[in-house]
């Protein structure tokens, strides 16, 4: 039976260049994951503050490799492209650095469309994370939308907020120009679940800052409309910082920024001495939303937030981002003090219970019963609620249900008389 061989040969060779433009030869070097049947490049872009190179293998794979300031290149990671891609025609980053789309036959979709292209989101390392294979826009699972039949050329608008490809749509059509629109996602909170990021491929660069460090700039992070009770900014777990007590963040043994919060919940970031561009975009990253309250959708189903970022010399720059909340049905909760009374024959009736209350949670719900139990029970027992009477008619238990539909939050106040 024959052995299939691994290749480890070069999937990307590098040069330096002379001033008078002579090539010399200094590196060559494979992907991360070992091809099957050797490399074949067959699509490349660099990033264009020369950190990463991204390099598409056989149409089938995405090589990413890390440059150092000396040119020389590190294998880091393979993404597979799909199995059923037959070709890829680009690759291409985004002005900003946070997204690079591949374009070409990309494989199928359930729909039996072509994906023309790819959109991934990129890390401050690298590192590609996908977010969507476009086949087309529309309704296209139910016949009333628009596929991308072919992708001939692509290219990002000058802010990186568009898309604009050259090709054909659906069968048979004129080529013409198409525009996508890059949307930031928005990121899902669901009620008892864990932070989320608020901005998790949000990049900072501030030119006054890259040459020197960005102690003195600012970061400010506020709810538009106000903080709601129970909302938490914090820190994701996984970014590598800590915040101490006394709120400063740290990353490993390196204080990066100071933190505080207002009353109204605003939150503001001071970046310290010697902080990168790459750590403070870190802290941006990193910065997480999270509601303890029982009722998260109280002011509506989406928390928008706004971040400010200042430079330190009064170069600002604004952002808004959406939460999407989702919030979980709570069992209403009653609250009550017992009375521990004596009842003597002849007397008035007693009180059973004070200050009671009686909540839904979720806003805008109304109660739908009460219901109130006493047992045991003797013939002739009477419960009084709200001016009515309730009477025993036989030794068993009186169970007692108080409809009023247009109650959210009720008290409660109940007596007794037995005969």
């Amino acid at each position: 039976m024959a052995k299939r061989c691994l290749s480890r040969r070069p999937a990307v060779s590098g040069f330096s260049v002379g001033d008078d433009g002579t090539l010399t030869y200094k590196q060559s070097i494979a992907g991360s994951t070992a091809s099957e049947e050797g490399y074949y490049a067959s699509a490349i872009t660099i990033l264009p503050d020369g950190k990463s190179l991204y390099v598409v293998d056989n149409n089938t794979s995405l090589h990413i490799f890390a440059i150092a300031q000396d040119g020389t290149l590190t294998a880091t990671s393979t993404l597979a492209i799909g199995e059923d891609a037959t070709s890829v025609k680009q690759v291409l980053v985004s002005p900003d650095g946070t997204s690079v789309v591949i374009t070409g036959e990309l494989g199928r979709s359930e729909n039996y469309n072509t994906y023309s292209v790819i959109l991934y989101a990129r890390a401050s390392d690298g590192s590609l994370t996908q977010l969507q294979a476009v086949e087309g826009f529309g309704d296209i699972a139910n016949y009333n939308g628009t596929t991308l039949n072919e992708v001939h050329y692509a290219s990002f608008s000058a802010d990186g907020k568009q898309l604009y490809l050259t090709g054909t749509l659906n069968y048979g059509t004129p080529e013409g120009i198409i525009v996508l629109d890059l949307i930031p996602s928005s990121e899902t909170f669901t009620e008892r679940g864990d932070a989320v990021a608020l901005i998790p491929s949000g990049t900072l660069s501030a030119p006054v800052n890259d040459q020197s460090s960005y102690q003195g700039a600012t970061l400010v992070i506020e709810r538009t409309g106000g903080a709601q009770a129970g909302n938490r900014l914090g820190l994701s777990a996984g970014s590598g910082l800590t915040l101490a007590e006394d709120g400063k963040i740290s990353l490993g043994d390196k204080a990066i920024a100071n933190a505080t919060t207002d009353a109204n919940g605003k939150l503001t970031l001071t970046f310290l001495a010697g902080v990168t561009q790459a750590e403070a975009q870190q802290v941006l990253r990193a910065i997480t939303y999270q509601s303890t309250s029982n009722d998260p959708t109280a002011a509506g189903t989406e928390a928008t937030f706004r971040i400010h970022f200042n430079d330190g010399q009064d170069h600002t720059a604004e952002f808004t981002t959406v939460v999407n909340l989702v919030g979980i049905n709570d069992p209403a909760v009653v609250s009550t003090e017992p009375v521990n009374s004596t009842y003597v024959p002849g007397n008035d009736a007693i009180t059973l219970f004070k200050n009671t209350v009686i909540d839904t949670i979720e806003t805008g719900q109304k109660i739908h019963r009460v219901e109130i139990s006493v047992s045991p029970a003797s013939v002739g027992d009477v419960l009084h609620v709200e001016g009515g009477r309730f009477c025993s008619t036989r030794p068993s238990t009186i169970r007692l249900l108080l409809v009023k539909a247009e109650w959210n939050t009720a008290s409660v106040s109940a007596t007794a008389l037995p005969p």
